[in-house]
């Protein structure tokens, strides 16, 4: 994985390769600002170092708190002397400071600005609990008071392998390490290189760390902006997510043709359920026909039987009528009827009534189309019969009683 540099002006690749050999090392840095945008300390925090961030504004101090656990974060700004001071804040980036001429520079310029009071101490104060700590880089960054924050620093006690000053006055390239270097070659530090913004210095108990600051950042350093990662990693994040779609694509490409086939199959059977129902419904009409057809001839079979039943019932009183006429015309049948009847008084009433009123009988005869109704063949053969031997035995009758 390479060095990923979150600094401005690449102050951490130079510092990395001088250090990157060091192991859970320490920096102090005066100046922190945010936690990670142009940030000189963040790529080694991500490293496993830790240290000292100085802000003292509280929109960047509460990120630092956030984000940066391991170290030890200071709401405080760097003087000669402790104490409170005006703090002129602008919406620049690095554009706060203490110095009043640089705020009214600032102010003048258009930037938009506050003025707020801030607790002040000298940087020995700060460091006075570390003084048996390796302090592996100190980072100044303070707006036109590197003088003051350098004079409150006893270089004789505390020893910072590396020193990083900003020696430029803010926003613009004239130097000003001139008011403030002294300080520093004096204690036993020399000058190692200029990035264009920076003084780097190395102390001279360190001096072999000279030769690897003293080179600018080149190819060799293999490293990468972090905006420039960040764009790396949305972009493999993206491709992934492209390949994962085109994936999901082909996928749903492949059902989707599955489901077209599926709907071709079923819009087939569909088809043939729908000619299936027609001529459903083509044979149930013509069934429905035929059981209309069926139900008027059983309704005209019904009327005919009917019809016929009635005729039959007026034939058959018609035959009684006839022949209960015929047998009151012989004394031996009338006689004998009389003898069988005799139990059933109703009955010979009514056979009384049909033998002697015979012209309603053949009034419903006619009523129903029974113009002449005459007996069976097989009847009358009967009656015939039946007269014949009446006859023989009245005859036979009437010459017993002569010879007696």
């Amino acid at each position: 994985m390479p060095f990923i540099s979150y600094a401005k002006n690449f102050e951490d690749v130079i510092l990395w390769r001088a250090l990157c050999d060091v192991e859970n090392g320490f920096y102090v840095d005066i100046g922190a600002a945010d936690p990670q945008v142009d940030s000189v300390t963040h790529a080694f925090y991500e490293r496993g170092w830790s240290g000292i961030n100085v802000e003292p504004l509280d929109e960047h101090f509460t990120r630092l708190t956030q984000e940066r656990p391991r170290d030890t974060n200071l709401k405080v700004a760097v003087g000669r002397e402790a104490g409170i001071r005006s703090l002129y804040a602008f919406d620049v980036a690095d554009g706060s400071t203490l110095d009043p001429k640089v705020g009214a520079r600032h102010k003048n310029a258009g930037f938009q600005s506050y003025e707020t009071a801030v607790p002040v101490l000298p940087l020995m104060k700060i460091l006075e609990d570390f003084r048996q700590r390796t302090i592996h880089f100190l980072k100044i960054d303070v707006e036109g008071v590197e003088a003051e924050v350098l004079e409150s620093l006893d270089l004789d006690q505390i020893r910072p392998w590396i020193i990083v000053v900003e020696a430029s006055e803010p926003n613009s390239t004239i130097s000003t390490r001139a008011i403030w270097e002294h300080l520093i070659t004096n204690r036993r530090y020399n000058f190692a290189y200029f990035d264009g913004l920076n003084c780097f210095y190395v102390a001279d108990e360190t001096h072999y760390l000279k030769e690897k600051i003293a080179v600018p950042v080149n190819v060799f350093d293999e490293f990468v902006r972090s905006r420039d990662w960040v764009s790396q990693q949305r972009t493999t994040i993206l491709e992934q997510e492209l390949i994962g779609t085109r994936e999901h694509a082909h996928r749903v490409e492949a059902a989707l043709q599955g489901s077209h086939s599926y709907s071709e199959r079923l819009e087939r059977e569909l088809s043939a359920a729908h000619i299936e129902v027609n001529d459903l419904n083509t044979a149930l009409l013509s069934e429905k026909a035929r059981t209309v057809n069926l139900i008027e001839a059983l309704q005209a079979e019904q009327g005919q039987v009917q019809l016929l039943c009635q005729r039959t019932s007026l034939f058959t009183r018609r035959l009684i009528t006839k022949s209960a006429r015929r047998a009151m015309g012989h004394p031996f049948l009338l006689a004998l009827g009389r003898w069988l009847l005799k139990p059933f008084p109703r009955l010979t009433t009514r056979l009384y009534e049909a033998a002697t009123k015979p012209d309603r009988v053949d009034q419903l005869l006619l009523q129903n189309g029974i113009e002449s109704v005459s007996p069976p063949a097989s009847v009358e053969a009967i009656l015939r019969r039946l007269q014949s031997t009446f006859s023989q035995n009245n005859s036979w009758n009437r010459g017993t009683r002569k010879a007696l």
